[in-house]
């Protein structure tokens, strides 16, 4: 903020759906009970882990991008793969495709085992992953569209940044 370069922070612990709810936390219109709430019904993770982020950017007024989709889509495609998908629920994609590649799929093997959720097919598995990743990257590309002159720090769990998966889909 100093610097005079006007920054961002998109979230992948918020849908995209929330973004009023990240933007009254941002303008002081929402207690901090009332953003928990909102905070747990979109992420799992202790609010005592992100608390001093969002704290700061709402004292400096630092924007905070919803980047994730909604839990419906990718539950539905985990469990019964992107083709499952009604042309309504695609059109709410945007441009999404779901081209899983080898070395995408090497990588979601070796965290599977992690995020293994039952008996759910190892292809839908990779795809609901490849969903998620790509509506992450056009959350952020349509904020610097809107917002040419920002800088965006996306702040999303290791397996979405070292398999360069919101990078490889903000290049493509």
């Amino acid at each position: 903020k100093e610097s005079g370069i006007k920054v961002a922070v998109g979230l992948e612990m918020f849908r995209s759906d929330s973004q009023e709810a990240l933007d009254r936390w941002i303008s002081g219109d929402i207690s901090e009970e009332k953003f928990q709430q909102i905070y747990y019904d979109n992420w799992n993770y202790p609010w005592s882990a992100y608390r001093v982020i969002f704290d700061y950017a709402r004292k400096e007024k630092i924007p905070l991008i919803g980047l994730n989709v909604s839990r419906n889509i990718t539950r539905q495609v985990a469990q019964h793969g992107f083709d499952s998908l009604t042309e309504d629920q695609k059109g709410k994609l945007q441009n999404v495709t779901c081209r899983v590649d080898k070395a995408y799929m090497d990588y979601i093997k070796k965290a599977f085992g992690a995020h293994a959720h039952g008996n759910l097919d190892f292809n839908y598995f990779c795809e609901a992953q490849l969903v998620w990743d790509n509506v992450m990257a056009i959350n952020t590309l349509s904020y610097l569209k809107k917002h040419p002159d920002a800088v965006v720090v996306i702040l999303t769990g290791m397996g979405h940044a070292q398999k360069e998966a919101v990078p490889r889909q903000i290049r493509e």
